[in-house]
């Protein structure tokens, strides 16, 4: 009897150990993310919102927890028989507290994100800029994070981002997303920018050729600009390539380029330099010491130089020495080793016989700096002139300009003194002035009698007639020269004179008895 009864105390302990690790079990269960479970199983249901603010709910089908497109709304969730439910948005995971078996439904609002709805994309050729449109979802946006290409993403509080040191001959996708302050983000816009992947030209003398080699992005290149001015022009066109027109030789023009697709996203610029061939400078033409005609002087920065002259104007032959038996007019041009050929310069080749002349003799006037057959020259020269100023009252002063005379100047003598002294009528009344004398440290009285009377005398020193102010009629023997006729030369013996009269040319220059003139 006693062991009966032991073993029934023994049982009811552990029927009331297994009763209680299942109450503990029913009290506290953990549904977390990665744990599936079945909806309608009994004790749980997920109510979704179809239609943001509108609260209408529906009971999900899913195996798993709403993504973050739903948050948990805790003032709609309950349970029938009042168990705690407990929700961590971060974990995803619930807590469901409950002593008994209960019945709950988890009710989850859609959650509006952020959304960026598009990018202002403007470039130049080192950078990138970057305005997204951004519309906020339930919360504000905190962060707005911004990547180019595969570059580590760049987080900014402004709408507004600048990728600098850019190569702009490499194609770039930009994306952009936003976050609110909850840490919600928004799905990330990428945009791929148009490219040109590379910019060829080639120059000729008055005009330059580029060709794009591009590269379309999120959407095809509809068109492209040029500029041949660093971008303060630009011409607009639908083609890859383009050609300027009518610009000036020789010169450096600072090519710019871009290309926009069809939502008016542009590309970076490409940047190039080129500069327009020049034809050679033209030659010039001359004699040499035996008097062929000689081509030479022309430059070119596009390699050898090769002259042509003709006589017609019509056949070159090419060559840079000409020799010439008579008269005729001579055309030329350089050419570089590109062909691009200079001017056509012409000049008149005159070839004439020459001549003897004859000399006579003639005189040297120094005075007049002239020659005359009369061995007398005469001459004409200024007088030499006298002046005197007449003064009828006082004397002449050249400082002054007029005649003056004083009075006073008494040692000690006051301005006051001086000025009472000047003014009496005793003195004619003339305009006067009071002036200190150092010598007798006292004043005087400076009278103005007015300008005086001026004559001048003239004579002639060096001989001749009194004309005015002029003496003329001096006469002087010249200096004896003898004249070559023909070039109007003038020497100092006859032997000068007439080996200066061998060979005339009227004009050119003689050599071996011939006359050449050039031009």
């Amino acid at each position: 009897m006693k062991q009966k009864k032991t073993f029934l105390i023994i049982t009811i302990l552990i029927i009331i150990f297994i009763c209680s690790i299942i109450i503990v079990k029913k009290n506290k269960e953990v549904y977390h993310q990665s744990k599936n479970y079945e909806i309608n199983d009994g004790n749980l249901s997920i109510m979704l919102e179809e239609t943001p603010k509108k609260g209408d709910y529906k009971i999900s089908n899913l195996n798993m927890w709403p993504d973050d497109n739903y948050v948990y709304n805790s003032n709609l969730s309950y349970c029938e028989n009042g168990s705690k439910l407990n929700w961590n948005d971060e974990t995803r995971m619930l807590t469901f507290s409950s002593s008994f078996t209960d019945k709950c439904y988890l009710y989850f609002d859609i959650y509006i994100k952020p959304t960026v709805n598009s990018l202002n994309i403007t470039s130049t050729d080192t950078s990138i800029n970057i305005n997204p449109s951004i519309t906020e979802g339930d919360y504000p946006v905190s962060k707005i994070i911004y990547k180019l290409d595969n570059e580590e993403e760049i987080e900014s509080i402004d709408n507004n981002h600048t990728f600098n040191n850019v190569s702009s001959i490499t194609k770039h996708t930009i994306g952009v997303y936003a976050k609110d302050i909850n840490g919600k983000t928004s799905k990330i816009y990428t945009y791929t920018l148009p490219t040109i992947i590379s910019l060829s030209s080639k120059s000729e003398l008055t005009t330059i050729q580029m060709n794009l080699k591009t590269e379309t992005g999120t959407e095809d290149i509809t068109t492209y600009y040029y500029s041949k001015d660093n971008g303060a022009t630009y011409i607009e066109t639908n083609t890859d390539s383009y050609t300027f027109t009518n610009l000036a030789e020789g010169t450096t023009y600072n090519l710019r380029v871009y290309a926009k697709d069809k939502n008016g996203i542009k590309s970076m610029q490409v940047t190039k330099t080129e500069t327009t061939k020049k034809r050679p400078t033209n030659p010039t033409m001359n004699f040499d010491s035996t008097y062929n005609i000689v081509l030479s002087g022309s430059t070119s920065n596009n390699g050898e130089i090769t002259y042509y002259y003709s006589t017609d104007n019509k056949t070159f032959t090419k060559g840079n020495s000409i020799s010439l038996s008579s008269s005729a007019t001579i055309y030329a041009y350089a050419m570089d080793s590109e062909g691009y050929k200079s001017d056509t310069i012409s000049k008149a080749v005159t070839i004439t016989n020459s001549t003897n002349g004859t000399v006579s003799t003639a005189y040297y006037c120094s005075k007049t700096n002239s020659y005359q057959t009369s061995s007398t020259c005469s001459y004409s020269y200024a007088a030499t002139g006298s002046t005197d100023y007449v003064c009828s009252a006082g004397s002449y002063n050249s400082s002054k300009g007029y005649c003056s005379g004083t009075y006073g100047s008494s040692r000690g003598w006051t301005w006051v003194e001086c000025d009472r002294t000047c003014s009496s009528d005793v003195y004619g009344g003339y305009p006067y002035t009071c002036e200190y004398s150092e010598r007798t440290d006292g004043y005087y009285c400076s009278f103005n009698y007015g300008s005086p009377t001026i004559s001048t005398t003239y004579s002639c020193p060096n001989g001749g007639t009194l004309s005015g102010a002029t003496c003329t009629g001096v006469t002087y023997t010249g200096t004896l020269k003898y004249k070559c006729n023909s070039n109007s030369t003038y020497h100092d013996n006859q032997a000068s004179a007439t080996s200066a009269c061998k060979n005339y040319c009227a004009t050119g220059t003689y050599y071996n008895g011939k006359c050449y003139k050039l031009g």
